[in-house]
């Protein structure tokens, strides 16, 4: 069986002291941090609900054109009604009268094809298929 002899004596200088002494400030420090971290979390999680909550029916793509024209969301808002109002009349369902021909857009090897479909669930009317350019119009 070894020795005490073998084994380092401890420092009588209080090293291993201030050691511990700081692991426990460390210790502290952690909690602190740890509890600012789910303030934050918090803070950030009601901040997203509100944004969510002020931009319903809003697209980022929407949003992103609204803040490079430095526009607020209200005007996003009315700006976007307007438009698919634009659009409702002007694609309007002439079978049904009361869906909206919508833009279906197929990808193939060439480019794409698309034709038109009325929004309508009752509603059959569709458009035949044509090939896809730029200048065809989206609405």
């Amino acid at each position: 069986m070894a020795k005490d002899k073998d084994y380092p004596k401890e420092e009588k200088s209080g090293e291993v002291r201030k050691l511990k002494s700081h692991i426990h400030h460390l210790e502290n420090e952690i909690k602190k941090l740890k509890s600012e971290l789910k303030t934050y979390d918090r803070v950030f999680s009601k901040q997203v609900t509100f944004i969510k909550e002020k931009s319903r029916g809003l697209s980022l793509e929407d949003m992103i054109t609204g803040a490079q024209n430095e526009m607020t969301l209200e005007e996003i808002k009315t700006e976007k009604v307007q438009t698919y109002k634009q659009h409702e009349a002007k694609w309007k369902c002439f079978v049904c009268e009361v869906g909206v021909m919508k833009m279906i857009i197929i990808p193939n090897g060439t480019g794409s094809n698309y034709f038109r479909k009325c929004s309508s669930p009752k509603c059959v009317n569709r458009t035949e298929t044509k090939q896809y350019t730029e200048e065809v119009d989206n609405g």
